[in-house]
């Protein structure tokens, strides 16, 4: 399913998908933003605690640095060790980067708010 989401977004599996297991997302919009992690091959529900606060962290650095509003920025956690993952963000190249992917609001309100609220 979220190989099926990676190709939606970016037309390919990007190698940076692969080595690094997962997605984080900030969607930024003119209504108000909201974060949301997916981490796999876990299922939505099985989404860790500590990632959660880690992408928390991002969404309010991301409202502080990103402009204009309406932009979607799409964050990489990376660096897998044997504890698991730990959440490597640049905000600035994310921002940068972010405009050459599609609006993918659906993604994010597929998600439970209350997840990372």
């Amino acid at each position: 399913m979220l190989d099926a989401i990676i190709k939606k977004l970016t037309g390919t599996l990007d190698p940076a998908f692969e080595q690094c297991g997962g997605l984080a997302n900030i969607a930024v919009d003119s209504i108000g933003w909201s974060a949301h992690a997916v981490t796999f091959p876990q299922a939505f529900a099985s989404i860790p605690n500590w990632l959660l606060t880690s992408v928390k962290r991002a969404r309010h650095m991301a409202s502080a640095l990103c402009q204009p509003s309406s932009l979607k920025v799409f964050l990489y956690p990376c660096n897998i060790t044997t504890t698991g993952f730990t959440l490597n963000v640049d905000v600035n190249a994310a921002c940068t980067y972010a405009s050459s992917y599609i609006d993918v609001s659906w993604l994010a309100r597929s998600i439970p708010e209350a997840w990372v609220s």
